[in-house]
Protein backbone atom coordinates (compact mmCIF):
# COMPACT_ATOMS: atom_id res chain seq x y z
CA UNK A 1 0.00 0.00 0.00
CA UNK A 2 1.37 3.39 -0.97
CA UNK A 3 0.36 6.52 0.97
CA UNK A 4 0.92 10.08 -0.13
CA UNK A 5 1.01 13.37 1.77
CA UNK A 6 -2.34 15.11 1.32
CA UNK A 7 -3.29 18.69 2.15
CA UNK A 8 -6.93 19.35 3.12
CA UNK A 9 -8.37 22.22 5.12
CA UNK A 10 -10.72 19.81 6.92
CA UNK A 11 -10.48 16.06 7.42
CA UNK A 12 -13.56 14.43 8.90
CA UNK A 13 -13.02 10.70 8.76
CA UNK A 14 -16.38 9.73 10.23
CA UNK A 15 -15.79 7.24 13.03
CA UNK A 16 -14.52 7.65 16.56
CA UNK A 17 -11.95 4.91 17.18
CA UNK A 18 -8.33 5.38 16.14
CA UNK A 19 -4.93 3.92 16.93
CA UNK A 20 -2.47 6.36 18.49
CA UNK A 21 1.19 5.61 17.83
CA UNK A 22 4.19 7.19 19.54
CA UNK A 23 7.71 6.46 20.74
CA UNK A 24 8.32 5.87 24.43
CA UNK A 25 11.28 7.14 26.47
CA UNK A 26 13.39 4.25 25.14
CA UNK A 27 12.50 5.18 21.55
CA UNK A 28 10.40 2.00 21.21
CA UNK A 29 7.11 2.25 19.28
CA UNK A 30 3.91 2.04 21.28
CA UNK A 31 0.25 2.32 20.44
CA UNK A 32 -3.14 2.63 22.06
CA UNK A 33 -6.77 2.38 20.95
CA UNK A 34 -8.44 5.75 21.53
CA UNK A 35 -11.79 7.35 20.90
CA UNK A 36 -11.02 10.74 22.44
CA UNK A 37 -9.79 12.64 19.38
CA UNK A 38 -11.24 15.51 17.42
CA UNK A 39 -9.97 17.75 14.64
CA UNK A 40 -10.72 21.41 14.10
CA UNK A 41 -8.93 22.98 11.16
CA UNK A 42 -5.25 22.12 11.47
CA UNK A 43 -5.51 21.38 15.20
CA UNK A 44 -6.09 17.97 16.75
CA UNK A 45 -7.19 17.56 20.37
CA UNK A 46 -6.54 14.32 22.22
CA UNK A 47 -7.79 13.21 25.64
CA UNK A 48 -6.02 10.52 27.68
CA UNK A 49 -5.93 9.16 31.19
CA UNK A 50 -3.29 11.23 32.97
CA UNK A 51 -1.48 8.18 34.36
CA UNK A 52 -1.36 6.22 31.09
CA UNK A 53 1.91 5.22 29.48
CA UNK A 54 0.67 6.84 26.26
CA UNK A 55 0.24 10.22 27.98
CA UNK A 56 3.71 9.98 29.51
CA UNK A 57 5.30 9.00 26.18
CA UNK A 58 3.52 11.69 24.17
CA UNK A 59 4.46 14.39 26.69
CA UNK A 60 8.08 13.17 26.53
CA UNK A 61 8.36 13.02 22.72
CA UNK A 62 6.04 15.97 21.96
CA UNK A 63 4.57 14.12 18.99
CA UNK A 64 2.23 11.28 18.05
CA UNK A 65 0.35 9.86 15.11
CA UNK A 66 -3.38 9.20 14.77
CA UNK A 67 -3.85 6.13 12.57
CA UNK A 68 -7.26 5.20 11.20
CA UNK A 69 -7.59 1.41 10.94
CA UNK A 70 -9.93 -0.82 9.04
CA UNK A 71 -12.62 -2.33 11.28
CA UNK A 72 -11.12 -5.84 11.29
CA UNK A 73 -7.69 -4.56 12.28
CA UNK A 74 -9.23 -2.56 15.10
CA UNK A 75 -11.03 -5.67 16.43
CA UNK A 76 -7.78 -7.67 16.32
CA UNK A 77 -5.94 -4.89 18.09
CA UNK A 78 -8.55 -4.48 20.84
CA UNK A 79 -8.61 -8.26 21.41
CA UNK A 80 -4.81 -8.44 21.69
CA UNK A 81 -4.83 -6.63 25.03
CA UNK A 82 -8.28 -6.04 26.50
CA UNK A 83 -6.86 -4.50 29.68
CA UNK A 84 -4.94 -1.84 27.67
CA UNK A 85 -1.71 -3.01 29.29
CA UNK A 86 1.57 -1.71 27.94
CA UNK A 87 3.57 -4.61 29.44
CA UNK A 88 3.73 -6.19 25.98
CA UNK A 89 4.65 -3.89 23.13
CA UNK A 90 1.77 -4.26 20.71
CA UNK A 91 3.84 -3.34 17.67
CA UNK A 92 6.00 -6.40 18.26
CA UNK A 93 3.33 -8.75 19.64
CA UNK A 94 1.08 -8.08 16.62
CA UNK A 95 3.96 -7.92 14.12
CA UNK A 96 2.83 -4.47 12.95
CA UNK A 97 5.12 -2.81 10.51
CA UNK A 98 5.74 0.87 10.92
CA UNK A 99 7.62 3.66 9.23
CA UNK A 100 9.43 6.39 11.12
CA UNK A 101 7.90 9.71 10.18
CA UNK A 102 10.06 12.20 8.29
CA UNK A 103 7.99 15.03 9.81
CA UNK A 104 7.69 14.23 13.53
CA UNK A 105 9.15 11.80 16.09
CA UNK A 106 6.46 9.12 15.85
CA UNK A 107 5.87 5.82 14.05
CA UNK A 108 3.31 5.58 11.24
CA UNK A 109 1.39 2.30 11.19
CA UNK A 110 1.93 0.95 7.68
CA UNK A 111 -1.27 -1.11 7.76
CA UNK A 112 -3.54 1.96 8.23
CA UNK A 113 -4.87 3.85 5.20
CA UNK A 114 -4.89 7.23 6.96
CA UNK A 115 -2.26 8.57 9.35
CA UNK A 116 -2.29 12.06 10.84
CA UNK A 117 1.05 13.27 12.19
CA UNK A 118 0.78 15.65 15.15
CA UNK A 119 3.15 17.86 17.12
CA UNK A 120 2.15 18.79 20.69
CA UNK A 121 1.49 22.50 21.24
CA UNK A 122 0.22 22.39 24.82
CA UNK A 123 -1.36 20.14 27.41
CA UNK A 124 -3.88 20.71 30.18
CA UNK A 125 -4.22 18.37 33.14
CA UNK A 126 -6.73 17.79 35.90
CA UNK A 127 -6.69 15.06 38.54
CA UNK A 128 -7.49 12.22 36.12
CA UNK A 129 -7.06 13.37 32.54
CA UNK A 130 -4.75 15.19 30.20
CA UNK A 131 -5.96 17.11 27.17
CA UNK A 132 -3.28 17.47 24.50
CA UNK A 133 -3.63 20.18 21.88
CA UNK A 134 -1.55 19.55 18.79
CA UNK A 135 -0.79 20.95 15.38
CA UNK A 136 -1.33 18.61 12.42
CA UNK A 137 1.96 18.48 10.55
CA UNK A 138 0.98 15.99 7.84
CA UNK A 139 -1.97 13.88 6.67
CA UNK A 140 -1.00 10.67 4.87
CA UNK A 141 -3.75 9.01 2.87
CA UNK A 142 -3.69 5.83 0.80
CA UNK A 143 -4.04 6.47 -2.95
CA UNK A 144 -7.02 4.12 -3.11
CA UNK A 145 -8.98 6.59 -0.95
CA UNK A 146 -8.52 9.42 -3.45
CA UNK A 147 -10.58 10.33 -6.50
CA UNK A 148 -8.75 10.82 -9.81
CA UNK A 149 -8.59 14.57 -9.14
CA UNK A 150 -6.89 13.96 -5.77
CA UNK A 151 -9.93 14.73 -3.61
CA UNK A 152 -10.58 12.53 -0.58
CA UNK A 153 -13.24 9.78 -0.69
CA UNK A 154 -14.02 10.20 3.02
CA UNK A 155 -17.30 8.31 2.90
CA UNK A 156 -15.44 5.10 1.98
CA UNK A 157 -13.73 5.02 5.39
CA UNK A 158 -16.99 4.05 7.09
CA UNK A 159 -16.86 0.75 5.20
CA UNK A 160 -13.27 0.02 6.20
Amino acid sequence: MENINAEYEKLYYGFPTVLLSFYDKNNEPGCLVSNSVFVLGNMLVLGLAKTSSAAESIKFSNSFCVNIPEKELLREFENSSPDSSFDVNRFYSQNFLYTKSDTINAPLMDICKVSIECEVLSSHEDQNYIIIISNIKSKNISRDLLHNDGSFMGRILGSL
